[in-house]
């Protein structure tokens, strides 16, 4: 009888620890575990064509997630992130240039890495994500006419508050503002002076929806209050800003997008929101859409922190609602537009992405509604440097 009782429960603590086995999740690297959100967190990886289970919602249903997020390649390619991803895989990559050879947060990444460029991100559902950016445009001469030299430097501020909306869309609304500091030109006798500073604020919205058999939509829109605040307010200074696009996941690596952007400007600017988003493995990207391109390539993981390598080019424009001189105490609009072709360095933790880029702004044009004369700027150097968390 005491044999039997013994025998059955030893049959019993075996079964339970085989049980606790096949239930305890794989062993996982030192970087992964500092990639893991918080329980109450939503993980969703903007690039991985793969189902990911998404609580909490009405039900424990694998959907789709939207293949863009509307902060990290459609609406808004500076807010980005990743590393390549894998499952579980205690053996180094022995090509990575960093690595350690003991599998550790020196050297994150397993034999096969996969699963996503991008790593938790860019989705932190019921929170503020932030970004702050700095940029410094040296001093150039003005033509047609040349009425001195234009220098202008800033910061802009954006906060989002992704939102889990039932149906697994994402509701995003946004603030931004960005200050513009100018130095000259000095231009009274062809009334091209600028002022000393001007501002915008933007209150924005942004939907997206779940990916349906590979495709999926994206839109967003945004009133401005853009002024310099050297008189009254008026309806120059009220902007607006749009843009929708369709997507379609052709493939694992490759994505298409096709839509259309609005920029309220002294021009009204309509321009193609299309392209095409390769990623051929979890090192290269390849973001061709207009009006903003980039490529980037991953570098490693040095002192445990995954290191990216970029070119950039964009076409940009910004308005604003100035004091005019001539006549006194009346207002104009003001618009700039350029070029932008920059290279830069993109450093991601779990909780902080900063980056540094340089290049050059060229094709730069300043123009103006009425009470001003146009002009043009030669080609700048431009330097950014900025911090999403």
């Amino acid at each position: 009888m005491k044999t039997s009782f013994f025998v059955c429960l030893g049959a019993v603590l075996f079964a339970s620890t085989v049980a606790q086995a096949e239930l305890s999740p794989p062993r996982i690297s030192l970087f992964e575990q500092a990639l893991e959100v918080d329980a109450d967190e939503t993980v969703v990886r903007g690039q991985n064509p793969g189902p990911v289970l998404m609580p909490p919602v009405e039900s424990t249903t694998v959907y789709q997630p939207p293949a863009y997020a509307p902060n990290s390649v459609l609406m808004d390619q500076n807010v980005t992130g990743g590393v390549p991803y894998q499952q579980s895989y205690p053996e180094p990559v022995p090509y990575d240039p960093w690595s350690t050879g003991n599998g550790n947060a020196l050297n994150p990444y397993g034999t096969t890495p996969g699963g996503g460029l991008n790593g938790p991100q860019p989705y932190r559902f019921n929170q503020w994500t932030d970004r702050l950016d700095y940029f410094y445009v040296s001093s150039a001469a003005t033509s047609n006419p040349a009425i001195g030299n234009f220098q202008v430097q800033g910061i802009d501020l954006n906060k989002d508050y992704p939102i889990l909306m039932p149906g697994n869309w994402v509701l995003t609304p946004s603030f931004d503002y960005g200050g513009r500091f100018l130095s000259g030109p000095i231009g009274n006798l062809t009334n091209s002076s600028l002022p000393g500073n001007v501002h915008r604020f933007g209150l924005g919205l942004k939907l997206a929806t779940p990916m349906t058999y590979g495709w999926g939509l994206e839109a967003s829109i945004e009133p401005w209050l853009a002024t310099d605040f050297g008189g009254p307010v008026n309806s120059q200074s009220y902007l607006f800003d749009g843009q929708v696009a369709a997507l379609w996941q052709m493939s694992p690596q490759v994505m298409w997008v096709l839509g259309v952007s609005y920029w309220d400007r002294v021009d009204k600017i309509v321009l193609p929101n299309a392209g095409v988003v390769w990623t051929p493995n979890d090192y290269w990207e390849f973001r061709l859409v207009f009006p903003k391109s980039r490529i980037s390539a991953f570098l490693g993981a040095p002192f445990g922190v995954p290191t990216w390598a970029y070119a950039l080019g964009e076409y940009h424009v910004e308005a604003y609602q100035i004091d005019s001189l001539n006549p006194p105490n009346s207002q104009t609009e003001v618009q700039f537009s350029d070029w932008r072709l920059v290279g830069g360095l993109r450093w991601e933790t779990p909780k902080f992405t900063t980056f540094w880029e340089g290049g050059w702004v060229f094709d730069r044009k300043v123009k103006f509604a009425q009470y001003g004369g146009n002009f043009n700027i030669d080609t700048g150097f431009i330097t950014r440097v900025g911090v999403r968390f």
